[in-house]
């Protein structure tokens, strides 16, 4: 029987729901937005950007360009968000 897997874009705004808090001395621009669209791309060895930043209380939606087949996570937060498959060419 194949698992249903809900689809990345859900998983992925749900997980940055949860992380949406800024640190004062470091509040990134654009936190006077009820909603922010982060793109995200995936390479062999690095993602770009390289650190993602909201603020609390922002809906948050995350795109996730792949050149490779990977399994993406937000460290301290796979309870909430399990570990995604990704595949090269999906976003």
């Amino acid at each position: 029987m194949a698992a249903v897997r809900p689809p990345l874009a859900v998983l992925l705004v749900l997980l940055l729901l949860l992380l949406g808090a800024c640190v004062e001395e470091a509040r990134p621009s654009g936190c006077e937005n009820d909603a922010v669209e982060i793109r995200v791309e995936l390479e062999a060895d690095r993602m770009t950007p390289s650190a993602l930043g909201v603020c609390r209380g922002q809906r948050v939606t995350l795109i996730v360009a792949t050149e490779v087949d990977a399994t993406f996570h937000v460290h301290g937060y796979d309870d909430a968000l399990p570990a995604t498959t990704v595949s090269a060419g999906e976003e």
